[in-house]
């Protein structure tokens, strides 16, 4: 249906629907790029799984690779001494949420927090504008390009756009997992413990990392099999794997964990999002009592935080006119439409069948794959574009392009292709000419 003028709230050049990664640096680049721009989110905060989900680490970081705005959340980040810049880059939660919000003030992104997507409006298979549910009732804002960085895709889904979200086989996507800090740990003992024990950990590249000569050290550490295995033979321990993992955050003491998992639930159910969050916080409050029972630097630790709300890795992948595909990854392919580049493992955790299953796909040395434009805009839906986790990408490559600086990359390409599809007589999205895209996104120091 058409929007009638005395329902929209306000009209915008871009609407961007979902404040994460991706959110951001769409917003910010389609300001940047002289459009006027709305970010709707639908927390009290920027970031998403950032900040709300304390995956509060860049995972999978080559300035060589992903530049543009990933480069200045890292300088902003390190610059107020919140981060450890590495292949891993962990991050202060909270600095990042300050960051994130001088960027899209500072860009004169007009923001509106605390409001949720009801659904789209579209006319002729062109989405017009979306209404949200908000603290002060429905309000329709209306676009001229909207830009779906919900991390679902709940936007493009209620506009009516094909969408994948299961495993090729049918069953349900990756886990979702509740992350949460300890702090007061004494990270000596750990490292030592790590350097002993090295039997105890995953050894792949990218899994296990010790960085010494840090200040405070940079490391990530995945496996810790026979202290688990124990101790969930005992009946010590509630926990749905067999390994955990910790990172060191920038704050001295404190460390990141991610050890809980919820497998074969819907990420876009209210009911199993219940009882994922319901699950993953029993399983967070047993691994705290395990770790500061078991594990070497734990005893006087405690628990800082837990994420506002349960990380979800696999949800919706809406359709578009090209599907990123495995093989496009292994063969790390080339395009010629490409607006980004990511290099990240395939990471893809096993289905609730076989939970302790983990496929782990690495690139070579100095390797990358292109992400053509083509995935950020949907096959059967016009004036929209994708950023972050909901780009078009099968189960397999999802698993790579589902990480943040991938998310950034993609959300910064859709925010620049929307803000020049709105200029003038506003332009199909689809009929953008890509060589201007690129060169747009060269110039915001993008690697292309």
């Amino acid at each position: 249906m058409t929007i009638q003028h005395s329902e929209v709230s306000h009209s915008t050049d871009v609407l961007v629907a979902g404040g994460g990664m991706a959110g951001i640096a769409a917003a910010v680049a389609a300001a940047r790029t002289g459009a006027e721009v709305t970010l709707v989110e639908r927390g009290g905060t920027l970031g998403g799984v950032a900040t709300a989900g304390l995956m509060c680490s860049f995972m999978g970081v080559d300035r060589s690779i992903i530049g543009g705005i990933m480069w200045e959340f890292l300088d902003r980040l390190k610059a107020v001494g919140g981060s450890i810049e590495g292949l891993y880059t962990p991050f202060d939660p909270e600095l990042f949420k300050t960051v994130a919000l001088e960027m899209v003030s500072e860009a004169g992104v007009r923001l509106l927090l605390h409001s949720w997507v009801l659904d789209s409006v579209v006319e002729n298979q062109r989405i017009e504008g979306v209404r949200f549910v908000t603290k002060s009732g429905i309000k329709t804002i209306s676009a001229k390009v909207v830009v779906d960085c919900t991390g679902d895709g709940d936007v493009a889904a209620s506009a009516g756009a094909a969408f994948e979200s299961r495993r090729p086989d049918g069953n349900a996507g990756q886990p979702m997992t509740l992350m949460f800090r300890m702090g007061n740990v004494d990270t000596k003992q750990l490292i030592e413990y790590y350097k002993a024990n090295p039997d105890e950990f995953y050894q792949e590249p990218m899994k296990c990392l010790l960085e010494e000569d840090r200040d405070p050290p940079l490391f990530v550490f995945a496996g810790f099999f026979s202290l688990i295995k124990k101790a969930k033979e005992s009946g010590g321990l509630y926990l749905a794997r067999e390994s955990m993992g910790l990172q060191a955050l920038p704050n001295t003491g404190q460390i990141l964990v991610n050890a809980t998992r919820v497998q074969g639930l819907d990420a876009v159910d209210a009911g199993d999002l219940t009882k994922a969050e319901v699950d993953a916080r029993k399983q967070a409050a047993s691994v705290v009592r395990f770790m500061k029972d078991n594990l070497p630097g734990f005893a006087d630790a405690h628990l800082i935080d837990t994420a506002a709300s349960i990380g979800v890795r696999e949800s919706r992948r809406i359709i578009g006119r090209y599907m990123l595909t495995k093989e496009d990854i292994l063969a790390e392919r080339r395009f010629e439409s490409a607006v980004a580049r990511n290099f990240f493992p395939m990471d893809n955790h096993g289905p609730a069948e076989n939970p302790n299953s983990h496929s782990w796909t690495v690139l070579q040395p100095g390797g990358f794959y292109e992400i053509p434009y083509s995935c950020l805009v949907p096959q059967d839906l016009d004036g929209m574009l994708l950023g972050g986790r909901c780009i078009s990408a099968s189960h397999e490559a999802h698993a790579s392009t589902r990480s943040m600086p991938c998310c950034v990359a993609t959300g910064q390409a859709a925010g620049t292709a929307a803000a020049l599809s709105a200029r003038g007589n506003a332009i199909s999205p689809a009929e953008l000419d890509i060589e201007q895209l690129r060169t747009t996104l060269a110039a915001q120091n993008v690697v292309l």
